[in-house]
């Protein structure tokens, strides 16, 4: 960790926890892997004083916000990128300290980067969500530092190492949401496979060689991607995504009814997601193959 100097209004106060139940308040002036150096005014107001305290003594600091840190932490997504991307450098290397929020700065950061649609923003929102996973100091955090990972993974088509990661969540993990996200990575891929499957195969209904594995394969696949809205219908995201991927799957095959079937459940009960999708010109276009 290299040296830090925490600059800001002369009246900013630190508080130092050390873990002998000490607290000390006052101006941090050096923070780095062994030592912290922190300016503590005297009783009366007779100056102050510096202390050097051994990083292995403290417990956790509570840092007084920088000037400007608390308007852009309210500003969400439409917080000022570089404004934001500066802060996130100045409080990256207090990102393991507890009760430092360097990774709600670096969460905030990685998904305005995640929503624009620039390749670039999506490796670096990976990177950050990758960085925050392994070294924040907070569970809670890390592990929606996971879900925001492989949601930039499978932005970028990462290809084998989204399946890979969403196989090893799937099997692992509690969290009901990345669980619902990581199936779904993998059912998207048996999806794209089907895909080329069913258009390498225009004849399929009539080839008995290839007719049943599409058949298995579609059934499968409809389980799968209808499973979050049957089962997990509150999971907004995940359900009204289902849905969708159930429709393309229907159109695919030649359900046309079925198809649009989907869309309207999605359309009824998942009104405010339906701008994710292009609902509109698929429902048009099933219903001229109808």
């Amino acid at each position: 960790m290299a040296l830090m100097l925490i600059l800001g209004n002369a009246s900013a106060e630190d508080i130092v926890h050390v873990k002998n139940g000490r607290a000390l308040g006052g101006q941090i002036l050096e923070l780095n892997e062994t030592r912290l150096r922190i300016r503590v005014p005297l009783a009366g107001g007779a100056g102050s004083s510096t202390r050097t305290i051994p990083m292995e003594q403290v417990r956790m600091i509570d840092f007084d916000p920088v000037e400007g840190e608390l308007e852009l932490l309210a500003g969400g997504e439409d917080a000022p990128r570089n404004e934001l991307s500066k802060l996130w450098e100045d409080e990256r290397v207090y990102l393991g300290l507890p009760n430092s929020n360097a990774g709600d700065i670096g969460m905030q950061l990685a998904g305005i980067f995640l929503a624009t649609i620039d390749r670039e923003n999506h490796v670096k929102a990976r990177n950050l969500y990758e960085l925050i996973e392994q070294q924040d100091w907070n569970a809670k955090r890390k592990a929606l530092a996971k879900r925001g990972r492989l949601q930039a993974l499978v932005k970028l088509g990462a290809g084998e190492e989204v399946i890979a990661e969403a196989k090893i969540i799937a099997a692992d993990d509690d969290d009901p949401e990345l669980l619902l996200d990581a199936k779904h990575v993998i059912t998207l891929a048996d999806f794209e496979r089907f895909s080329k499957l069913v258009g390498d195969n225009p004849k399929w209904m009539e080839d008995d060689g290839v007719r049943e594995q599409i058949e298995e394969n579609y059934h499968a696949l409809i389980d799968r991607f209808l499973e979050p809205f049957l089962f997990y219908g509150t999971e907004a995201v995940a359900a009204s995504r289902g849905l969708w991927h159930a429709a393309k799957t229907y159109e695919l095959v030649g359900q046309e009814t079925r198809a649009l079937e989907c869309l309207s459940d999605l359309e009824k009960l998942y009104s405010h997601m339906g701008g994710e999708y292009p609902l509109a010109e698929l429902r048009e276009k099933l219903s001229i193959e109808k």
